[in-house]
């Protein structure tokens, strides 16, 4: 099962955080409760109906705990804020990076195959930026083969170190990934 991915910008989630934060100083809540998890739970009777939704809010942001670290001073407040959330590899992300590596290539991959008679190679190197793809290519079977655009022959993906990567696929147009480390 694939779990989908979410990008954390924080500056924007911190943004979001503030009135969330500021409906539990309002109701006298400097530490909203981590062992409740209010996107499915009902919530305690005894907690105010804002501080409940603002604990809903924060939970859609993706932050599963978030406390005051102390009283505000000149309208700054300091927090403490938890996020997490999980990933799985996503086999089709590996192929949708293929395409998506690709495509701004095609016009001079096109034109290196017009002016020669040898193969066109694309090569995508993980570095850490898809970490659906990366985690597939290090912990699962290869996906089907990717749709690879006719100017290109093969692919190879590799995750580093560079010298020697750790994990290299190959696919060509003819056949699926090969896993050759």
């Amino acid at each position: 099962m694939t779990i989908p991915q979410r990008a954390v910008r924080v500056a924007e989630m911190m943004s979001a955080m503030l009135p969330i934060v500021e409906a539990f100083e309002v109701h006298g809540h400097a530490d909203v409760d981590p062992h409740i998890n209010y996107a499915y739970v009902s919530p305690r009777s005894e907690l105010p109906a804002p501080v409940v939704d603002a604990a809903r809010r924060m939970v859609k942001l993706g932050v599963t705990r978030a406390r005051a670290l102390a009283p505000r001073a000149d309208g700054d407040a300091e927090m403490f804020v938890t996020i997490s959330g999980g990933f799985a590899g996503d086999p089709g992300a590996v192929n949708r990076l293929v395409a998506e590596r690709a495509q701004p290539k095609r016009e001079k991959l096109a034109r290196a195959k017009a002016d020669s008679k040898s193969e066109c190679h694309l090569f995508i190197w993980l570095d850490g930026t898809q970490p659906g793809a990366e985690l597939a290519v290090a912990t699962m079977p290869p996906p089907p083969a990717p749709d690879i655009p006719l100017e290109v022959d093969v692919v190879w993906l590799a995750t580093p170190p560079l010298a020697t990567p750790q994990k290299l696929w190959r696919a060509r147009q003819s056949a699926g990934w090969e896993v050759l480390r």
